[in-house]
């Protein structure tokens, strides 16, 4: 059994959840950072490929073109990875940009999602699968 179907099926309690979150954290803010940077590179090969083309229907920039477009494909590459990493653990992420991960736990004997967002200092929420974000409540005993 491969590490990543051994994630896929585990529970987390609000501990070991608690535990991934200052490195989730940092992950998550990078893989931010390289999406904002790889966005701002497709718009500029975008740009570049407008300027005009040669002849042959080369951009007039082709050298530049090539250069954003290998920069883009490498910081996705990058995010890719970290995004590899952050679901090996067994976490789910529901949403890159607003920072939203989910951890399956068991909450007084149901299937839940402890759920956190980048920014919290600690798991204080949680949801049923049905409900999603939008029915987050605090923890019994948070806050």
């Amino acid at each position: 059994m491969e590490a990543n179907d051994r994630a896929a099926g585990r529970r987390f309690s609000i501990a070991e959840a608690n535990a991934l979150l200052p490195r989730l954290e940092r992950q998550l803010r990078r893989v931010r950072t390289l999406l904002r940077r790889a966005e701002a590179l497709r718009r500029e090969a975008l740009a570049l490929e407008r300027v005009g083309v040669l002849p042959n229907g080369a951009p007039i920039l082709s050298a530049d073109v090539r250069r954003a477009r290998r920069a883009h494909e490498d910081l996705c590459a990058e995010a890719t990875g970290l995004l590899e990493a952050i679901a090996a653990t067994g976490c789910q992420i529901r949403d890159v940009r607003a920072g939203l991960v989910d951890f399956p736990a068991r909450l007084d004997g149901q299937d839940v999602l402890l759920c956190w967002k980048v920014g919290e200092t600690a798991i204080a929420y949680y949801h049923s699968e049905e409900d999603g974000d939008q029915g987050r409540r605090p923890l019994p005993g948070a806050g």
